[in-house]
């Protein structure tokens, strides 16, 4: 039981999170886009757009991730 709940855990969270972490970085790098939450002052559209395209990658790459390990273990 405890194998499958850590198992999920990487699938669904710990790897979804560690690719989108990745992916905005290198988003925000070749756009040119610079915003650090913690050091820069408060700017509510610049936070909307870090957090969005953080989330819509960790989604995207969650939905996936979920997909593809489900059709591996139906076989």
């Amino acid at each position: 039981m405890e194998h499958t709940r850590t198992k999920k855990l990487w699938q669904g969270i710990i790897i979804p999170f560690i690719v989108a972490y990745a992916g905005s970085k290198l988003i925000f790098h070749f756009v040119g886009f610079q915003y650090d939450v913690f050091s820069d002052p408060i700017n509510v559209y610049k936070l909307l757009i870090d957090f969005g395209v953080f989330v819509s990658i960790f989604a995207i790459t969650s939905w996936a991730a979920t997909r593809i390990l489900s059709k591996y273990r139906n076989r």
